[in-house]
């Protein structure tokens, strides 16, 4: 288990609610996009093995096949689909992705982004954390979401206390290389001094 120190509690553990590093800071660890970033900033295929740039404004993604949920589900296009609506609805973290026209499934493992004029900032907005792909089902409302987030990232949310801590176990079904910490704990600790303090005596790593 990794105790980790962080300065505030995060907000929300739903990345398309609120674009804040104390939300981010967890919710990077649980839910992953389908374009991401290396350690150099070198865009990396995520939850889309592969994409075509068809035209000025239509990118085609392909999507990896058997990826599975923290609920066992298995993540389709629908689930893309239905995230990345989800985002552009929300005015808290939208601003990225208004630029968005349309998002088809072509099937189960393709889905197609039309954008409403060139765009070749596309894959690097995807790769954000408010792009994240989320479980559609386990969506049943923005308030149990937000208590009990799913996602497809190596690690799966286990418990919160608000102002205190914020836990999380490795998700051994985790589609990419797999993570080497069992438990990642993220400790509330605003003052210095008892940080200081706390990583001395070792209660903190």
């Amino acid at each position: 288990t990794l105790i980790v120190a962080i300065p505030e509690s995060p907000t929300y553990m739903d990345p398309m609610v609120q674009a804040s590093i104390g939300t981010y800071r967890v919710t990077t660890q649980m839910f992953d996009r389908l374009v991401m970033m290396d350690n150099d900033m070198n865009l990396v295929p995520g939850l889309a093995e592969s994409w075509e740039v068809i035209d000025d404004t239509t990118t085609v993604f392909h999507l990896r096949q058997g990826v599975k949920f923290h609920n066992g589900e298995e993540m389709t296009s629908e689930d893309v689909k239905y995230s990345l609506e989800r985002c552009i609805a929300n005015p808290g973290v939208n601003y990225n992705y208004l630029i968005i026209e349309s998002i088809t499934c072509d099937d189960d493992y393709t889905v197609t982004i039309k954008t409403s004029a060139p765009f070749n900032a596309l894959l690097y907005r995807l790769s954000l954390d408010a792009a994240s792909i989320i479980c559609k089902s386990a969506d049943t409302s923005a308030e149990e979401f937000n208590k009990n987030p799913v996602g497809t990232g190596p690690f799966k949310f286990v418990s919160r206390t608000p102002q205190q801590d914020f836990v999380m176990e490795r998700f051994e079904d985790y589609w990419g290389a797999p993570v080497w910490l069992d438990k990642v704990t993220y400790k509330i600790c605003e003052n210095a001094d008892a940080l200081v303090m706390n990583l001395n005596g070792g209660s903190i790593d």
